[in-house]
């Protein structure tokens, strides 16, 4: 038997007023329509043209707009992954048959680090749903990972619908 900490009303525990919902769900409904992930612009670095001379610091400052594009892009997409791996994953919580499924699946027994699941942690599908859409490998994913599906778990106890979830985590000061 492990202590838990009580539950709590995360959204009512940080948000001081109504949060806005995230841009997140607009790419989302999108994406969804086109069957798509969202996909980064990143800004085009230009070469240098034949006998010019280039400018160093040009082209460093172009690097910085195309590394924080890239980091801008790498945040919206892990949203999108969330937003969906949460909704899934409380589709799971509320059905025994995905639940039984995603027990049986080899997964849990390929993989390097942790247990799987055992049919009776039930009460526990939105975590390990959210372990399993992540895979984590490495020690940093794990914890990530650990993270995310902790923060899936509570917030699906608390009701929080999958489009109100980035802003949910946002509002307590989250990733």
């Amino acid at each position: 038997m492990t202590d838990r900490a009580p539950k709590r009303d995360v959204v009512g525990d940080c948000a001081s007023s109504e949060p806005e919902v995230s841009q997140i769900s607009d790419e989302r409904k999108s994406a969804a329509s086109e069957g798509v992930s969202p996909q980064t612009k990143l800004p085009a670095i230009q070469p240098p043209e034949q006998g010019s001379s280039r400018d160093p610091l040009a082209t460093l400052r172009q690097c910085r707009a195309a590394y924080s594009a890239l980091q801008a892009g790498h945040r919206r997409a892990v949203d999108w992954i969330f937003v969906e791996a949460y909704g899934s994953a409380i589709e799971v919580g509320n059905n025994p048959a995905l639940w039984a499924r995603l027990v049986a699946d080899p997964f849990w027994t390929e993989r390097k680090e942790g247990r799987a699941p055992k049919l009776q942690e039930f009460e526990r599908a939105v975590y390990y749903a959210t372990t399993y859409a992540f895979a984590p490998e490495e020690e940093n994913d794990r914890k990530r990972t650990s993270d995310f599906a902790k923060a899936a778990e509570v917030m699906a106890s608390e009701g929080v619908p999958p489009e109100r979830v980035i802003a949910a985590i946002r509002a307590c000061g989250g990733y």
